[in-house]
């Protein structure tokens, strides 16, 4: 018999882009590029939780708050062995005068991912935005990024994420950090014309500023 593709569930109802849109802002290239690749992407909302034959539940860009129930719903996938990928950058209020929570942020640093209320940037930036810049060097020696290593990746409105190891129960480590030239901005006032886009010491958090961690349960640790 053909052998099962890997469910890949992306989590819909915070306003997530679609992955069955074309959009420049749809994942609907990227859901082919997976069905390509033998598996299965589908939308799935957390009402009745992550599937139990979900391989990997993908949480990308809510725009709005996660409710309590279902930032619970991926915890408890989590605590049965499940697998979660998550893509979000700094939240603001709607007149960007200072950060706002997800949702999920709790969720994560139990994980072992600890989100920044920051706008991380890191020098040179890229021509056309204030907030985007270029990685070339600051991959890991891990799995996930061994592809990437040599190539040039665009980021832009990110926000640091700390690895939280947690002794006896979880790993996690630094997948992608800026150069020692970047830092974690903290003044929103740089979205008003209000503040000068610098690092401040003392203030912001200096490079390199981490900005993609992998956390996993330790041996031993439960499922």
């Amino acid at each position: 018999t053909e052998e099962r593709a890997p469910a890949v569930c992306f989590v819909t109802g915070h306003g997530e882009p679609a992955i069955d849109g074309f959009d420049p802002d749809a994942y609907g290239d990227f859901a082919d590029e997976l069905r390509r690749d033998h598996q299965a992407p589908r939308a799935i909302t957390l009402d009745r939780g992550v599937p139990a034959d979900g391989d990997v539940a993908v949480l990308a860009g809510p725009e709005r708050t996660i409710p309590k129930p279902d930032a619970v719903e991926l915890d408890r996938y989590l605590e049965r062995g499940g697998r979660l990928f998550v893509l979000f950058g700094p939240s603001f209020d709607a007149k960007v005068t200072r950060f706002v929570d997800v949702g999920i942020e709790d969720t994560l640093d139990r994980w072992g991912a600890s989100p920044r209320n920051d706008v991380v940037v890191d020098e040179p930036r890229l021509r056309g935005s204030a907030v985007a810049f270029a990685v070339t060097q600051g991959y890991a020696d891990h799995p996930i990024t061994a592809r990437l290593m040599g190539h040039q990746t665009l980021w832009s409105t990110v926000r640091q994420i700390e690895p939280t190891p947690k002794e006896g129960s979880v790993e996690a480590r630094t997948l992608v950090h800026t150069s020692d030239a970047g830092w974690g901005e903290t003044d929103l006032g740089i979205f008003r014309a209000e503040a000068e886009l610098r690092y401040d010491p003392g203030v912001d958090v200096k490079g390199p500023v981490s900005i993609a961690v992998a956390a996993e349960r330790t041996a031993g640790a439960g499922s």
